[in-house]
């Protein structure tokens, strides 16, 4: 018969074993996963409250846009310019998209357009409008710093809530098992 050291041993590494298996339910109880997959640690750029929105017709007839950005953590504003066409997936999927100079509007046409809310946009052509255009909302940084500051914290909850339930399977063995014996 095993001595309850080797006992409460085996539940300790089960415990251990199950928890760096990729169980759903422990994944989503687990301090250090939650940590690295919490977006509200994320810094995100999105239009300025007022964009300042103005639209630009390139000789071969693409679509600039030029709009201010605001950065969530400070507020820093940016005047950010890009060609609509060739950036409209990634916007969909809220990637940055390929940034060009602001400047490069200077020897552009002006496009008449309406802005919609203060992230999208409608062009005006002939009386007739297309759209509505999301303006860029993407991921500026992943928080990485605060994760990496906070994750000894979540790796030592971690191991604490595994000790809890190591134990807790420990007790119920051995009132089950009427084990008896010293450590």
């Amino acid at each position: 018969m095993l001595n309850l050291r080797t006992k409460l041993a085996n539940v300790f590494l089960a415990a251990l074993l199950m928890c760096s298996t990729g169980c759903k339910t422990v994944h989503e109880y687990s301090l250090t996963y939650k940590l690295w997959n919490n977006d509200d640690l994320n810094n995100y750029s999105e239009p300025a409250p007022d964009p300042k929105l103005a639209l630009f017709q390139s000789p071969d007839h693409e679509l600039l846009v030029t709009y201010d950005e605001e950065r969530e953590n400070g507020g820093k504003v940016l005047r950010r310019a890009y060609y609509l066409k060739p950036n409209l997936e990634l916007i969909a999927k809220n990637t940055k998209p390929n940034f060009v100079k602001p400047g490069t509007a200077a020897s552009l046409s002006p496009v008449q357009h309406s802005l919609t809310n203060r992230q999208a946009f409608m062009v005006v052509k002939d009386s007739t409008t297309e759209g509505p255009y999301k303006l860029p909302v993407y991921c500026e940084s992943e928080g990485t710093a605060w994760k990496l500051g906070l994750t000894p914290f979540a790796v030592v909850g971690d191991t604490v809530m595994v000790g809890i339930v190591a134990s807790v399977v420990a007790m119920i063995m051995m009132c089950e098992g009427g084990v008896g014996g010293t450590l």
